[in-house]
């Protein structure tokens, strides 16, 4: 899914702007997906096909997240830390990557019948991401002349 979203996606967020609110976006779906997954009947002996909505949501969550966040950067770092800026995402990215499965590993073991509780940690995350995000909204509206908002302006030559 997010290979053919992510391009669509990505030329939509360039001309529209708008990059702290699609990064927000992203997370309130991902999160709804999570608390909806935790909210369905366990169906271990039959198909339950109730689940893909949840799965196409989280789709549209990451390919809005990977559109709209790695596309940020340049517009909030000093070009010559460009570099340093996406390395230390991407290692961020890397400690969540590592934690998260250890941390929902250890609730499976926990709770061996249900996902329940890894759905509502992750879920959990993207919800607290969510608020991270508007926090990401508001400072840019208010301390960064908007540039996440705005729709850049390019010049033909």
């Amino acid at each position: 899914m997010s290979a053919a979203l992510s391009p669509i996606l990505g030329y939509t967020i360039d001309k529209v702007g708008k990059r702290a609110m699609f990064i927000a976006i992203s997370s309130l779906l991902v999160s709804l997906s999570c608390f909806f997954d935790a909210l369905l009947p366990n169906s271990y002996s039959e198909p339950n096909f109730i689940c893909l909505g949840p799965l196409i949501l989280v789709g549209f969550g990451y390919s809005i997240y990977a559109s709209a966040l790695w596309s940020s950067i340049p517009y909030i770092v000093q070009p010559r830390t460009i570099g340093s800026a996406f390395g230390l995402v991407t290692s961020l990215q890397a400690c969540g990557l590592c934690i998260s499965p250890l941390v929902s590993g250890y609730l499976q073991t926990k709770f061996p019948d249900t996902f329940k509780p890894v759905y509502v940690f992750l879920g959990t995350l993207a919800a607290i991401g969510f608020g991270f995000n508007i926090w990401l909204y508001i400072d840019d509206r208010k301390y960064r002349n908007s540039v996440l908002h705005n729709v850049p302006v390019t010049t033909t030559e």
